[in-house]
């Protein structure tokens, strides 16, 4: 094969890549769309189909702590119930193994590599409960007393959660925090520990924070969750953020814990599964894609 041929077979073949990226770019995008839809049993319905897995494409914020979760019939259930997670993760002491969140384009070969983490955490449970006010602005009013009900348990718990509820107050024209006592303490991280490429070496590497505490959560800065109008009926000022955190390093299952306050306050399913999935499988037909295996 001559030298020209070569080149130009090179120069075909990086154009078809480059032609692919763009299209996978284009339907990414195109998927991304689907959030901003304004019915919440369609975006409620998305968020189930993210939290099983059934969607191939990313949501607007980091949906990874989810569906790694090993059990996922809690989130779904208090989904149906309106309330949407954010971010989860267990506590306790210990090794895992895990890839890294940034691949590096110039070390290829570490890209490769799994990741180790030895580390002890504290468990925390972040998640979005719409309608600061109640469900009167929507045709659910049964559920206006429930929902206060639980807001009202999970700050005033028994069990030394902390517990920490930003919401947009009307009457002061801006957010206000509402905390357990204690409240959660900014100045303890979420997890402390060591990474490494090779497992050996956690012994010999000093542990550093790697995930920061929170603190106060503030309902104006959504810039830790997901970019400006990615999602607007969730950045919309009608919706609390609620995190909840242990106070030490054991391991807890804090999403039964809070679908079991939920239950107990009387918030049960607003949608069923099949309502969620039928619109938004709709909806994703209206924007003319499809799931295969679930678009019947």
């Amino acid at each position: 094969m001559s030298i020209p041929l070569v080149f130009v077979k090179a120069y075909r073949r990086e154009q078809y890549l480059s032609r692919l990226a763009r299209r996978e770019v284009a339907r990414e995008k195109r998927w991304l769309d689907l959030w901003t839809t304004k019915s919440w049993p369609a975006l409620l319905g998305l968020c189930e189909l993210q939290i099983v897995g059934a969607i191939p494409w990313r949501a607007p914020w980091e949906f990874d702590s989810i569906k790694r979760w090993p059990e996922k019939r809690y989130f779904q259930r208090l989904v149906r119930a309106g309330i949407i997670p954010l971010f989860i993760q267990d506590g306790g002491i210990g090794t895992r193994q895990e890839k890294p969140l940034f691949l590096s384009d110039d070390l290829p070969l570490i890209q490769e590599l799994p990741e180790y983490v030895q580390s002890k955490r504290r468990a925390c449970f972040e998640f979005i409960l719409p309608f600061r006010e109640g469900y009167k602005k929507q045709p659910y009013p049964q559920y206006d007393r429930p929902r206060k009900a639980f807001t009202n348990a999970l700050v005033n718990n028994q069990h030394g959660y902390r517990v920490c509820i930003s919401a947009w107050h009307p009457k002061y024209g801006g957010p206000i925090t509402i905390e357990s006592n204690p409240a959660p303490d900014g100045n303890v991280p979420l997890e402390i520990g060591a990474k490494s490429h090779f497992e050996f070496l956690l012994h010999f590497k000093k542990d550093t924070v790697l995930r920061e505490a929170k603190g106060e959560t503030h309902l104006d800065d959504w810039s830790q969750y997901m970019k400006a109008d990615s999602c607007p009926l969730l950045q919309i000022r009608d919706v609390d953020i609620v995190r909840v955190e242990s106070p030490n390093y054991g391991r807890r299952r804090l999403d039964e814990w809070v679908y079991g306050i939920a239950q107990e306050s009387g918030l049960s399913e607003i949608w069923t599964e099949q309502e969620l999935k039928t619109t938004a499988l709709q909806w994703i037909r209206r924007n003319g894609l499809e799931l295969p295996g679930l678009d019947q």
